[in-house]
């Protein structure tokens, strides 16, 4: 939209009527340009856990169109360095003139390296993100402001939302799709603030726009678009940024009552008071409320050392693989064959349209690395072989694992895998 035309709506924060929004955690600002670009009549402030504009657009590339825009043509703030479970260090918002109707965050994510040690470990991380951003919130908030978060899949469950939203005293008022009109939402009462025209030059690209991607977003015809926190370091496949099942959940203060109050709450002294979390000792509580959910590091990712294959002709070519225990694993799809489906080859199978496992692969090759790499399962076991025939009323399961490799091949030259080098070894 020309700078001329953006000036039309520019907005006046000093307005005690206005509508103010305010996002965190929003990777490349796209959710908060698109959101200004749909209700220009609106304050939105955007907030970045990274440190200033140049490691933004170190990041995501394309974060120096989106900042400029809300900058320069939208008069908006840009905020950096805001820890969303502590954002009042950053916020100032002492009166109730400088406070907002609503805090948006859009699929928090601490990264995957917890997996590593256990599912239990990675959702308590999460459960600790949620209980700590809603408590922070809640202090930046207007009397009778709303919390937003936008979770995917089986996060709300896993991760516990009800729990976090209780401890904080709050009550989720409002359950919604993505592809809902934003305005069912985002305003309490019935706004008076209308949908601006869709501009030629805002619209995502197709793939967060056509559900590819898992869900789709409203905002994605104003620009809107999901990406990982890594940013353009992201090296994996587009499953790995799958949000199936997005689910926007509004939350708001519940009614004064002493068993919802975090006030009156039985604490201890190794107890946090946010997240009701218990710890050995004072000094690890300590730690924790500092830092109580510190993402994974994002560093660049180094190239996989290939090694010569071997010289001896009698030496395997191919890798051999160790699958988890099927138990152990965390199953990201599941499905019986049917009958006009035995008697099938595995990998054409898992193919075929009414399959549900073919809406997670998008190709040949990822589907048969998938299944030679242990993460696919026929009866609760590892099958390596692509060409295995299945039969009627089997089960096939996907996991999230992969299968780790035998010592003994350790050297042997891997396959290319669409997934992110490092957790190729």
């Amino acid at each position: 939209m020309p700078s001329d035309t953006a000036s039309i709506y520019h907005t006046n924060t000093e307005d005690k009527m206005l509508f103010k929004a305010i996002t965190v955690g929003d990777g490349d600002l796209s959710f908060s340009l698109a959101l200004k670009r749909a209700y220009p009549q609106i304050s939105v402030t955007a907030s970045t856990l990274l440190e200033s504009r140049s490691e933004l657009c170190r990041t995501y590339s394309n974060a120096t169109v989106t900042s400029k825009e809300l900058l320069e043509q939208w008069k908006e703030r840009v905020i950096y360095g805001v820890d969303a479970t502590k954002i009042e260090e950053k916020i100032t918002a002492e009166s109730e003139e400088q406070k907002f109707d609503i805090v948006l965050f859009n699929h928090p994510h601490l990264g995957d390296k917890a997996l590593l040690e256990s599912e239990k470990r990675h959702a308590e991380r999460h459960y600790v993100l949620l209980s700590h951003y809603f408590y922070s919130a809640k202090s930046i908030l207007k009397n009778g402001g709303r919390i937003h978060i936008c979770l995917c899949g089986l996060q709300p469950q896993t991760w516990k939302i009800w729990n976090a939203a209780r401890n904080a005293g709050l009550q989720i008022v409002a359950e919604e799709s993505t592809a809902c009109p934003v305005h069912k939402w985002l305003f309490k009462e019935k706004p008076s603030y209308e949908l601006a025209d869709v501009q030629p030059h805002y619209p995502s690209k197709r793939k967060y726009r056509n559900g590819k991607l898992g869900s789709k977003h409203f905002l994605a015809r104003y620009g809107y678009r999901h990406r990982r926190t890594d940013g353009d370091l992201f090296t994996g496949s587009e499953f790995e940024i799958n949000v199936e099942r997005s689910v926007n959940f509004i939350l708001e203060e519940f009614p004064c009552h002493p068993s919802v109050t975090t006030d009156t709450c039985i604490t201890s002294a190794s107890m946090c008071h946010i997240c009701k979390l218990h710890f050995d000792d004072p000094e690890q509580l300590s730690d924790h409320l500092r830092h109580p959910a510190v993402p994974d590091p994002v560093e660049p990712l180094s190239p996989v050392k290939r090694t010569p294959k071997p010289s001896n002709k009698n030496a395997s070519k191919t890798p051999s693989f160790k699958p988890l225990a099927f138990n152990e694993a965390t199953i990201l799809a599941e499905a019986q064959v049917t009958r006009n489906l035995d008697s099938k080859r595995l990998k054409w199978i898992c193919r075929q349209s009414d399959f549900p496992l073919s809406k997670i692969f998008k190709s040949k090759k990822e589907c048969t690395d998938a299944i030679k790499r242990g993460r696919v399962y026929v009866n609760q076991i590892a099958v390596l072989d692509d060409s295995r025939i299945v039969r009627e009323n089997d089960t096939v399961s996907l996991v999230n694992e992969y299968a780790s490799l035998h010592k003994s091949t350790e050297h042997v030259n891997l396959p290319d895998s669409d997934g992110p080098q490092d957790e190729m070894m």
